[in-house]
């Protein structure tokens, strides 16, 4: 259930989980849907300040969910907001924006992300998760098949 690490996100989007699962304090890399990183100075963004941080928080979601195709992220800090998207190559960077002189752009981000859905969210929609089974529907010769993935 995820991979262990010493280090700790700042911020994330944890999905649903089921009643049965016990979970302690601490997060499980298999659950979180989106990653972020919070600084108190502008100055730390860069790549050893906040980058690194974000990039590596999105690198355990991916080693931990085989059935996501990109994880979503952002940086603030300070003032500076810095969106970001990372899959099994790299990562990608928007342009930073400052939330104080655009409140509305910063409220459009938030909203956006609690919005999506989970293929938005890069979530690979070909994968039917069901219990704890999980499965790729195809279908050949005029019939369904699942392929079970164990």
């Amino acid at each position: 259930m995820g991979t262990t690490a010493n280090r700790m996100m700042d911020i994330g989007y944890v999905g649903y989980v089921d009643s049965d699962e016990v979970l302690d304090l601490k997060h499980h890399w298999s659950y979180v849907m989106m990653v972020g990183e919070l600084k108190d100075s502008p100055k730390t963004d860069n790549r050893s300040g906040s980058w690194i941080h974000v990039a590596r928080s999105a690198r355990e979601v991916l080693a931990a969910q085989d059935d996501r195709w990109f994880v979503l992220g952002f940086t603030l800090c300070g003032s500076l907001m810095r969106l970001w998207s990372f899959d099994r190559l790299g990562g990608n960077a928007s342009e930073r924006f400052d939330v104080n002189r655009s409140p509305l752009e910063f409220i459009t981000v938030v909203l956006g992300f609690l919005m999506m859905n989970i293929e938005q969210l890069g979530y690979d929609p070909l994968i039917v998760k069901y219990g704890t089974q999980r499965y790729i529907e195809g279908h050949r010769d005029g019939q369904i098949e699942r392929f079970i993935s164990d």
